[in-house]
């Protein structure tokens, strides 16, 4: 019920007794205020009654934050990122970081090492989020 209603009902209640005709604006104004403060007061205090639950219901899973599967990495690998460039998704043996100066931007950089692997084409695992956002570190 809302307050419009609350209030009308209210009004009718409280207008049971007394012949509306008789009633000058002073009283009907004042009446009227009342009967919203009553039906105001009733829905605050209801409002406190009122059990808060959460909007969305999360399992455990959803409540953990996105992480590839490790399982497929080389053992090499401690980083997982989605360049937003390509679309392409890498593993990485150090923390790859968004470099400004680059001449292909939307992609993560790394320093390269000689004779070493420090990046390799990887499964995307359908990650659907920005690719800035798309750095993630093997757990420990």
């Amino acid at each position: 019920m809302n307050k419009l209603q609350m209030a009308q009902e209210y009004a009718l209640k409280m207008l049971e007794n007394l012949n509306p005709m008789q009633i000058d604006k002073p009283t009907r104004d004042g009446l009227a205020y009342e009967c919203f403060e009553l039906a105001e007061a009733m829905l605050a205090e209801n409002d406190k009654r009122v059990v808060k639950l959460p909007h969305v219901f999360f399992d455990a899973k959803q409540n953990e934050e996105w992480q590839p599967d490790w399982s497929k990495a080389p053992a090499w690998a401690i980083w997982w990122a989605m360049d937003g460039f390509s679309n392409q998704a890498n593993w990485y043996d150090s923390e790859p970081y968004i470099d400004g100066d680059s001449e292909i931007e939307d992609e993560w950089n790394i320093e390269l090492k000689a004779n070493m692997e420090t990046y390799e084409k990887a499964p995307s695992f359908n990650y659907a989020g920005n690719w800035q956002e798309s750095l993630r570190k093997r757990p420990q």
